[in-house]
């Protein structure tokens, strides 16, 4: 083996060949998408208040739609003492 290549460690290698690794991070993908959309709208010099309030209850729309209840539950929580 030519010592200037190199290469990833085995244990890397069996968790990028996962499909379970590839669902989590589109799952992931998939609940973060909204939050940097918000966030965009948000950090713009233009941003009302009602474009605030609808953000927020975007997001907990996206919660209280999410497959797992005590996730969303927390989250949401979470999210209504902010």
């Amino acid at each position: 083996m030519p010592k200037n290549k190199l290469y990833f460690p085995r244990d890397i290698i069996s968790i990028l060949l996962n499909d379970n690794f590839w669902q989590s991070v589109k799952s992931l993908y998939s609940l973060l998408l909204p939050y940097c959309e918000v966030l965009n709208k948000l950090q713009s010099d233009t941003a009302r208040l009602h474009e605030v309030l609808q953000s927020f209850g975007g997001i907990l729309k996206i919660w209280k739609e999410y497959p797992d209840e005590n996730l969303a539950e927390r989250i949401i929580l979470w999210l209504e003492q902010r």
